[in-house]
Parts: structure tokens; sequence; C-alpha cells
């Protein structure tokens, strides 16, 4: 029995999906991808970011996480927008199933699967497509080519190493698809609950999907322009819904953006780049033309064969499409080459924030408009024969006689598709391979190197044995986000989400931040350890004043200083001193009580000279040595630093501007710096001093009696008990959110920020605690799960209503 039109529709979708995993699994077996070979995808984020947010993933689905906050993000910070960037997926439910020491194969699994929906959803759509734009014919479209060639065109191939986007890539067509129903059917809830589900996935790669759909309501409306207003009016309050049932999870994403890296209000539209010509802009499109600098500073990635191109290009000559269709689909190519090619609106399809890496990621958007024009091109002659695996009608194309008038052989106008499509699939395969083995080239972490590191690590981490809330770090870190990859709270964290604010701080205590994220590393002081409540330390060789808990391949040491991340204290820490080291001991003296001195000055003697500043130095006490050089303006300075006729380390950019560990020295020790700028640029004050570990010890055992007890419930449930002997105001350091709220005794505490960074309760709202509660909920959570279950009762009583209708008209025209 013939199948119906739209069982066959997804028949030949769920084809195409698989065909999809068939050149997927030979680009792995071809480049020995794990679990085919040592290669993974482990290269750029996916190495230093998205590994370690795949088991933070599942820490939350083993119920050792939540998704309201995040402790080992940057000493901690709200999750919601972090969960709704990275780890929305429902794919991502999937992890699951995997141990974490598997999870470079997990990524291979999931990229599989999410490249054989782009296919699917892409299929579906073009089908559709052709199907509604034919002027006649009944001979069903065949879009396997096409919806291949978008499914592993460039972009797709290079972008995919940022797995988050790619459902947007899949969702996008069927978005498409949804709002021709809409448009023509009347038919909202397709478009809707699609729409929906974009946003829900990634609502960053939805933002373009969303111009791009205003977009293409506009060409439909140009094609059909009857009861255009109507039609608008339905696609505005269709999508409207559409968005505010994600309300829920997107407002307060909107409200944890502001103060985070993608604070658009701080950085919108004030980047100046370059702008690219028209022959530029195109070289993307040649075949194999990916190279190693298209990532950071290339040209958009156009290639989806040369086939499809061509296939465009005859598109806009075809006669039997119509002038309208031409126009609506060139204005569309149009407005993309002037998004590539203009800088500032390159950025508005980015939401006004300059592209850290893939400068062009609208790029798909112009690669699917293409291949529907191609597709329509090949589709064109609807009365045509469909022929070999493509079943594509090229009955238009290929002439049925020669320049002799001699007639060409029917077998022969019908195999000239098939190696068309043979040649066009080899094209796409080739360069999927030629992508992704450009960019595993360099850098890669492969999969025996991963296993090793984690396992090193992850035995280091199941030393500890502590019921309170403590801060860990690693002193030879694996990767930057190694917090979240062990489940540990941490202090360096990378990614696009955290607070701007704490990061800033950590800066003026003394850690270094490049613009990415704050580090932990060597060079930080013990003190800046205590009073961050940094109890253990991986891979701490020196550290001698540390007690060895654990030595593997991994060490583990406890930090005896270390302070609770909550303590009363006598004043609210106002954190006023220009430099790390005097910053640290403000700290200290406001959890001590009284005005203490941990640092101990060298003595120092500058002797300047038309090529640099030199210092004659000495030792003035037994200890670490630290230098930082102070009053250094901006980012900018480049300057060199020698010691004892030694290269040091540079200083004063995005690489260093941070305390230096000079390591031990005895007292009366002398040493020389040499210290070297461009021309005009300042040296900065030099402060070197000896950390005073025994004084440090005294220090921080007095300051531990202040101390309250932190006990972490979950990730955003903290329960902090407080000695009834004691008075003053409760300062943490734990990031300041207007999010927190604090309890006591039934009652909701009073909460203001500390030092421009930190949470602290004044000593009055304290009044008879004993005990503190801190809950951590999203401003804007409740809000927004208003607005989306009233969007939900809309939409009810909207398909509740056109159901009602609908039978009555059904009933009244039986009747009759």
């Amino acid at each position: 029995m013939e199948l119906k039109r739209k069982d066959s529709a997804t028949v030949h979708a769920l084809a195409a999906a698989l065909a999809a995993g068939v050149l997927f699994v030979l680009i792995v077996l071809i480049l020995g991808i794990a679990p085919a070979g040592e290669r993974t995808w482990a290269v750029f984020d996916m190495k230093m970011q998205y590994l370690d947010f795949c088991s933070y993933y599942k820490s939350v689905l083993e119920g050792k996480a939540d998704l309201l906050y995040a402790p080992s993000m940057t000493l901690g910070s709200g999750a919601v927008g972090f969960f709704t960037y990275y780890l929305s997926s429902p794919l991502w439910l999937l992890l699951a199933f995997f141990k974490r020491e598997y999870l470079p194969e997990a990524v291979t699994v999931l990229t599989g699967l999410r490249f054989m929906l782009i296919a699917f959803c892409a299929d579906l759509f073009l089908q559709d497509h052709l199907r509604r734009e034919r002027t006649g014919g009944e001979n069903e479209p065949r879009t396997l080519l096409f919806s291949l060639a978008y499914t592993f065109c460039s972009y797709t191939v290079a972008y995919a190493l940022n797995p988050m986007w790619m459902e947007v890539w899949a969702l996008l067509p069927v978005c498409l698809m949804m709002l021709r129903r809409l448009l023509e059917e009347k038919k909202p809830m397709g478009y809707i609950l699609s729409l929906a589900a974009m946003l829900w996935c990634n609502y960053y790669m939805a933002f373009m999907g969303c111009i791009f759909l205003v977009l293409w309501t506009a060409v439909l409306l140009l094609l059909k322009p009857e009861g255009a207003p109507r039609k608008f009016l339905r696609f505005a309050s269709a999508s409207l819904l559409g968005g505010a049932l994600t309300a829920f999870a997107l407002l307060p994403t909107f409200l944890e953006l502001f103060g985070s890296p993608k604070d658009a209000a701080a950085g919108a539209l004030t980047h100046a780049s370059k702008s690219l010509s028209l022959l530029k802009i195109f070289r993307g499109a040649r075949f194999l033309s990916f190279d190693a600098q298209q990532t950071w500073s290339g040209t958009p990635l156009l290639y989806c064969g040369a086939l499809i191109s061509l296939l465009a290009l005859l598109f806009f000559v075809r006669r039997s499409i119509s002038l309208k269709e031409k126009l609506g689909m060139g204005a569309l190519l149009m407005i993309l080459t002037a998004s590539f090619g203009i800088e500032k609106f390159n950025l508005l399809w980015h939401a006004g924030m300059e592209p850290s890496g893939y400068p062009y990621r609208q790029a798909f958007l112009f690669v699917l408009v293409v291949i529907v024009c191609a597709a329509r091109a090949w589709d064109a002659g609807h009365g045509g024969r469909s022929c070999g695996a493509s079943s594509v009608r090229v009955r238009t194309y290929l002439p049925r006689q020669d320049s002799d008038n001699r007639t060409v052989p029917m077998a022969c106008r019908r195999i000239i598709p098939v190696v068309c499509t043979v040649l066009q699939l080899a094209a796409i395969l080739f360069n999927a391979v030629w992508v992704l083995r450009v960019q595993t080239s360099s850098g890669m972490l492969s999969r025996s190197d991963y296993r090793a590191a984690y396992a090193a690590t992850a035995k280091a981490a199941d030393a500890i044995d502590d019921t309170a809330f403590y801060r860990v770090e690693h002193m030879q870190p694996r990767q930057q986000n190694d917090g979240m990859m062990f489940g540990y709270n941490a202090l360096t964290h990378y990614s696009s989400a955290g607070l701007l604010s704490t990061r800033n701080f950590l800066k003026r205590l003394g850690y270094n931040d490049d613009g990415l994220y704050t580090a932990y590393g060597q060079d930080n002081t013990c003190t800046a350890d205590a009073l961050l409540g940094i109890r253990y330390l991986i891979a701490a060789k020196d550290r001698d004043t540390y007690s060895l808990l654990y030595n593997g391949t991994c060490s583990l040491s406890k930090n005896p200083y270390a302070l609770s991340v909550a303590a009363l204290v006598d004043t609210k820490p106002s954190a006023t001193a220009s430099d790390p080291f005097s910053l640290q001991e403000e700290l200290l003296s406001a959890r001590v009580g009284e005005t203490v001195k941990v640092f101990i000055p060298a003595y120092t003697e500058k002797h300047s000279d038309a090529a640099a500043d030199v210092y004659e130095c000495r030792i003035e006490a037994e200890g670490c040595v630290y230098l930082y050089l102070a009053g250094i303006e901006g980012l900018t300075q480049n300057l060199s630093i020698e010691k004892d006729g030694e290269f040091l380390s540079g200083y004063g950019n995005l690489g260093c501007l941070k305390v230096l560990n000079l390591g031990r020295y005895e007292k009366g020790e002398a040493l020389t710096l040499r210290i070297t700028g461009e021309e005009g640029e300042k040296t900065g004050e030099l402060l070197m001093v000896t950390e005073d570990t025994e004084a440090l010890a005294v220090l921080a055992e007095k300051a531990k009696k202040k101390d309250a007890v932190v006990t972490q419930l979950s990730s955003s449930h903290y329960s902090i008990r407080l000695d009834p002997a004691l008075q003053g105001g409760l300062f943490t350091t734990i990031p300041y959110e207007s999010s927190w709220r604090a309890f006591a005794n039934g009652r909701r505490l009073k909460t203001e920020e500390a030092c421009d960074a930190f949470l602290y309760i004044p000593e009055e709202e304290l009044a008879a605690a004993d005990a503190i509660e801190l809950r951590y909920l999203p401003e804007g959570l409740v809000p927004g799960i208003v607005i989306s279950a009233l969007a939900l009762a809309v939409i009810f009583t909207w398909g509740g209503f056109c159901g009602i209708i609908k039978k009555l008209f059904y009933t009244r025209k039986k009747s009759l």
C-alpha cells in the first residue's frame, strides 16, 4: 500500500538521518576519532570547557549539584544562564549513560546524533518547501543531497566543536516549515513549540534564528501578499507566545547577563574591527578553503559543494521560478552578505558583542538560503523523472539531443545525476575530513592523555574527607575548569558566565586575569589562600608549610591557614588598599579584629637610565619573596623583567599583570631587577615583600576564633552556624548577588555587598541568631514561571477555542 504523503516525508527524512549517520561514522573512522582512535573532539573550547561542563551536568543528574548555583564558577555564581547557554539541550541527558573516563567517546556519540538530527529536520523542511513552491507535478521531491549538504557544510563541521549550538541549526528549518503552516493554514502550535524549543536549546544562536525568521516572513509575505497584515500579526503573536513559553529560563538568564562577560550594555557595538570585501567573503565558499586561522580571523565558512553553488546560481535564471521568489531569496542573500562585509552589521547578529573566535557565526543562515535556492532550481523541472539514489529532477538541464542532433541515450541522462550526486557527497565528505583534520592537528587532547590526567586528579580529589564548605585548587591543572570536572568548589573558571565583580576583586588581590578568566597559580600567596578559604591544594610542590594528605601522581595538601568562607567581623570590610599585599593585610585585619602585618618589604634602590629601570634589592626576612608592579595603567604595557641578568617574566599585558613568586630567600640576600619597557611606557612602582608565614599562622588561629561553620547542603543552599557569644556582622567570601536570600529564625535578613564583591549581613540583622540559612533563588525565576504559565494557558485556550469552532463548523456542514 502506498504511503501517505506525511509518512513518506518522514521515511525520507529518516533515510537522510541514516545517511548522515553513515557519513559521520566514515569521518570518525578516517580520522581515528575516539572510540575509533586516539583523536578526540577536545580542541579549543571543547578541551578547555565543554568536557568539564559535561562532567558538571553528570553531577546534576547524579544529584550532587543543581542548576541554580555553581560554587565552582569563580568562587561561586548563578548557573541558570550558564545552563541555558551550554547544557539545556535534551541530548545532554544521555550523559547519564557514560562514565567520566569515557567523556571523549560520549561527545563523539552525541555529535553524531546531532548531525543526524540536522539532516532529519533539514530534509523535512526542504520537502515541505519544494511541495509548496511547485506549480504542478505529482512526483515526490527528493532532497537527500541537499539536506546532507546542509548537514556537512564547512560551517557545520567546523562549528560542531561548539556542540551547544547544533540543535539550533537543526530546529531552525523546522521553525521555517511551521511558519509556513502558521501563515498559510492558520496552524500556530507547530511554530510556537518549535520556536520555544529553539530558544530553549541555545538562546544565543536562536537570537540569530529569530532575526532570520523575521526576514523569512517578509519573503513569504512578498510571495503571497494577500492578507499580509493579518498574517504578520499572526506571526508576531505566535512568536511572542513561543518566547514566553521559555521565560522561566530566559528571564533569569537575561538578568544574569548583567555583570557577566556577556553584558551587552558594557561593550555593545564599541568594537572596531575589519570589514571584508566581496572577494574575501566568498573565499570561504571554495573547496578545502579552511585553514588554521579560519576559526579566529578567517572568512565566513560558506562551502556546501560546487554542485549546490552552481544550482543556486541557476535558481536566478530558471524561467519557471517567479520573479518575486527570486527577489525575495536574492534580498536574503544580499542582507546576509552585507552582514559579513560591514562590521557593525556583523555585531548586530551577535547581539552587539564581538565574537571571541568564530567571527561570522550567522554564516549557517547564508548556507541554508543557498541550499534552498539550489533545491528549488533542481526541482523546478517538476514533470521530470526521478533518477538514481538522489532521485533528483534533471530533465530540464540535460538535453535530449547533442550538437549533431543525435539523441542522447536515456541511460546517459539517468547516470549523469547519479555521478553528480556521488561526486557531491564525496566532496562534502572529503571537505569535512579536511576541516576536522586541520582543527585537530594541534592542541588536541588525546584520549589516553585525557584518561591519564583525569585518573591522577580524581584520586587526589577523592582523598578529601571534609563535610564543611571549603575550596580546592590545582597547582598544575588539567584545564581551567577542573572544579567542574571533579566536583569541588574552585576559583579558576572559564566560560561566558560568571561575575565580573568577582574577577575584578581577584585581580586586585594579585591574581592574573587574561580577559577570559582569572587563574589560580604558583604565584599566589598563602595569605590569599587563607582569606579565600582554599583549604586543599592538588599538586602543591612549593607549599612546604602545607601538610601532605595524599602522595600519588597528583598530591593533595591541606592548608593550615585556611579560614572559613564566613566569619563575624567588627566592621564591614571596605577593601580600599591599592596594591595586593596591602589589600590582603586589610582583609586579614578585618578577620582578626586588629591591624596586622604579614608582608615584610624588601629594601630597594632604584637606578634609572634611558633603557630601563634597575633595582638593587636586599631581602629583609626569610621566606617566599613576591613581586608586584603597581601603577600600571590598562593592559597595554609590554614590560620585560630580568632577575640577576636572566629573563624572569613579561609584565603588564594580558599574559601577566599579577603577583610574581620569586621563590625562597634568606634574610640579607641581594638581587638585581631590570625592568625594560617600550618608549613611553610606565614601568610602575616596584613592590617586593617577604611573606611571614609564622606570623600568618598566629593570625590565622586568632581569626579562626571568629569563624562561622558553613555546611553546604546543596549547591544553592548553605547552613551557617554562629557562635552566640560573639558579636559583629557576617562577612563571607561568597560572591554577592541579589539572588541570595538569608533567613534566621524564619525571618528574612537584609544582605549587602562588601568589598564590591562579597556577601555581607549587617550586625543588626543577626540579633539573637545562632544559625543562618542561605538560599539562592535566581532573580526573574518566579516572574518567568508566571509568564510561561500564562503563555501555556493562552495556548491551551487558543487551541481549545479553535477546536470548538472547527467542530461546530464540521457538525453544521455535515447536517446540511
